[in-house]
């Protein structure tokens, strides 16, 4: 038997004791994740597990560490829950709701922990593992920057198909979600100012799914009245080619494919 405190992680990163920070971006239209080893992407989409009578152990092996179980019941999420589910069982993030910190919260807590599942998947023992997440909000949504922080602050039971651990998180950074853009300019891969980056406004404009957010950053001071989020987005564009697609060939497609297209 191996050393348990001493196991690498299936995504070969270093052991379990040491700290790991990675972005999270839980977008309209897929949830992107970095660390410093890899990079996940998975459409933020999920619906109640069901069960699969044909091919189950082919389908599961082909989308390993979509299904999570917490306390609401069984899910299939990402590429599983598009392939398996009707799209009348599908749930999404939508735009601002009035119920943006309880349900809306919930439902980013579901899509972190099975990030994490998929980061961590191989740790089957409920394994403690120290996390610090940086993340972000479209810029007009920052208000509500207080309550996603603290949903995801705090232990986290983590139990998908590939993976079950606890994961506690000690950090949330939350940012306007362009500004992801200006640090990747600004700094370096260590956090030190990035010398040839001689640029003192820096502006991005991020297309999103339902939003559209614009930042303007002025030698490291955020500019509110230059920042702001529309919303409007890629989705109508996303349905209109979906909806040529399944006629042309006659079965449908997966977002990650229609936005290749």
């Amino acid at each position: 038997m191996p050393n348990k405190s001493k196991r690498t992680l299936a995504i070969g990163a270093p052991t379990l004791e040491r700290r790991m920070t990675f972005g999270l971006d839980i977008g309209y239209g897929a949830t992107k994740v970095v660390t410093d080893h890899t990079t996940l992407l998975f459409p933020s989409v999920m619906g109640y597990a069901k069960t699969i009578k044909f091919q189950a152990d082919e389908i599961q092996d082909k989308y390993a560490g979509d299904q999570i179980q917490d306390e609401e019941g069984k899910w299939f999420v990402g590429e599983l829950a598009l392939s398996q589910l009707p799209a009348g069982d599908l749930y999404d993030l939508k735009g601002r709701t009035a119920d943006e910190s309880t349900a809306g919260n919930r439902f980013r807590v579901r899509l972190m922990k099975l990030a994490i599942g998929k980061l961590f998947a191989g740790v089957l023992d409920g394994d403690v593992v120290h996390l610090q997440i940086a993340t972000g909000l479209p810029v007009d949504h920052m208000p509500d920057a207080p309550a996603l922080k603290a949903a995801l602050l705090g232990q986290h039971r983590v139990m998908t198909d590939t993976a079950h651990l606890i994961a506690n998180v000690t950090q949330v950074y939350v940012m306007p979600q362009p500004y992801g853009t200006i640090y990747g300019q600004s700094l370096t891969e260590t956090g030190a100012i990035n010398v040839y980056h001689t640029a003192q406004r820096t502006g991005v404009v991020d297309v999103g799914r339902y939003t559209v957010d614009i930042t303007l950053d002025d030698e490291g001071e955020y500019i509110d009245s230059a920042s702001g989020s529309v919303e409007a987005g890629v989705y109508t564009a996303q349905q209109r080619i979906g909806e040529m697609l399944e006629a042309q060939h006659r079965q449908k497609f997966s977002l990650k494919y229609i936005e290749q297209v």
